[in-house]
């Protein structure tokens, strides 16, 4: 894991992340997953992980959980 990764997965488990943080970190673990998808590797396990904890926290955004839920289940393995 490289220190990109883990700063997104740092923002999205911080309960002082703002929305546009959190936002930003989904997009970038988004194309890490996609990137892993064309390149047929299997996508990192702590990426996968984490959005499956942050969908299921409460007081998230919605459009926000519902992007995490979306991409934990088209990548998870």
């Amino acid at each position: 894991m490289d220190s990109e990764e883990r700063k997104m997965i740092d923002c999205l488990s911080a309960a002082n992340s703002s929305s546009a943080e959190q936002r930003e970190a989904l997009q970038g673990i988004s194309e890490k997953l996609e990137e892993c998808y064309i390149l047929n590797l299997s996508p990192p396990g702590e990426l996968i992980a984490v959005l499956d904890i942050f969908f299921r926290k409460s007081g998230i955004d919605s459009t926000l959980k519902n992007k995490a839920k979306r991409l934990h289940k088209k990548y998870k393995t």
